[in-house]
Parts: structure tokens; C-alpha cells; sequence
């Protein structure tokens, strides 16, 4: 009887407390598509480390073309994220319907900016 009480009153309390994390996972899917999108269309990491490799690793213009090379698009890292997202937005698209248009506009713009990326590197 008492474990019951216990883990009723346990629920209660993660149900009153679940509506006000949406704002914080609504806040972390419009910034993870706003930078995470951002710096991945300015390339500006692999911009700095190409501009590394040729003062300090490359010697002849193969080695040159090779540090401006594309890199892979990191499925290992970027899936797992993109299912975070797609978990977050379901969970609290019940409770905060606000964070609906954030998850389309990450996927949207994701789409359009991983599809530039394949096409142009």
C-alpha cells in the first residue's frame, strides 16, 4: 500500500514538473538547427583546418587538393542527433505545441543544407 502511495505521488510529480522542461528543449531544437545548420553551411571548421594542413602538412599541390578534399558527412554523429530531435519534438509536441514548427524547420532546413553539401563537395 505504502509503495503504491509512494509511486503515485512519484508520477504526480514528474507530471507537474515535464511542461516546464519544454522551454528548454524547445530553446535546444531552434538553437541546434540555427547553429548547427549555420556552421555547417559556412564550413568554417573545415576551412580552418584546411588552412592548417596546408601551412604545416602539405608540401606538393596533390597534398594541397587532397586537405581541401571533402570529408564524409558523419552519419554516425548526425543520425543519432537527428533521431534526439525527432524524439524531443514527438514527446512534447503534445505538451508544447510551439516546438512543432522548430522540428520541421530543422529537418527542412537540414534537408536543403545536407543536400547542398552532397552536391557541391
Amino acid at each position: 500500500m505504502w509503495l503504491r502511495q509512494h509511486t503515485c505521488a512519484l508520477h504526480r510529480r514528474k507530471a507537474a514538473s515535464l511542461p516546464g522542461n519544454a522551454t528548454f528543449f524547445l530553446t535546444y531544437v531552434a538553437l541546434k538547427f540555427f547553429v548547427g545548420y549555420g556552421l555547417e553551411l559556412s564550413r568554417l571548421v573545415p576551412l580552418i583546418l584546411f588552412h592548417l594542413k596546408k601551412k604545416y602538412l602539405c608540401k606538393t599541390d596533390a597534398e594541397v587538393k587532397e586537405a581541401w578534399a571533402p570529408r564524409d558527412l558523419g552519419y554516425g554523429t548526425r543520425v543519432p542527433s537527428d533521431m534526439l530531435i525527432v524524439t524531443i519534438v514527438f514527446c512534447y509536441s503534445v505538451i508544447a505545441p510551439l516546438i512543432v514548427p522548430f522540428g520541421a524547420l530543422y529537418f527542412g532546413l537540414g534537408w536543403l543544407i545536407l543536400r547542398n553539401q552532397v552536391k557541391f563537395s
